[in-house]
């Protein structure tokens, strides 16, 4: 296999029939994956449902707020099933493997977020230093 066609490959994902065997073997079979309309849809349900299931757990009835969960939980897997489909690579059996990950998205969003808070003090800081050393009459031309 020539170099140009490894990089098809890796770029077109498996041909029809190893997909279909990998999703035989994940017992998938006949499971769609979903559009991309139909993600930023589960993404805009998923903003509304989790705002009802805290209002039902604070405020709503307990027996109300489980047959809820229950049924966007039945909804969400049949659409995991389906972002499965489409990635089989993600089916991973290790929960470690996922914790990790999963802590080194969080560590990074908490950096961001502290960058983002943090770096803007620092350049006013900074601005002010120059603003005192021109002050003093000792800020180089360069600086100015």
């Amino acid at each position: 296999m020539s170099t140009l066609d490894q990089i098809e490959a890796m770029l077109m994902g498996p041909d029809g029939e190893e997909q279909r065997a990998r999703l035989a073997a994940l017992g998938l079979t006949g499971v769609e994956p979903p559009s991309y309309l139909a993600r930023i849809g589960r993404g805009m349900a998923d903003m509304g449902e989790t705002m009802k299931q805290g209002y039902l757990n604070v405020y709503g009835d307990p027996g109300q707020a489980q047959q809820y969960q229950q049924q966007t939980g039945a909804v969400e897997a049949i659409y995991q099933r389906g972002l499965l489909a489409a990635n089989p690579e993600w089916q991973d059996p290790d929960p470690g493997k996922r914790l990790t990950a999963g802590l080194i998205a969080l560590l990074g969003s908490i950096g961001a977020a502290l960058q983002a808070q943090v770096e803007p003090q620092l350049w006013d800081e900074a601005a002010g230093v120059l603003r005192y050393l021109d002050g003093l009459g000792i800020l180089p031309d360069y600086l100015k």
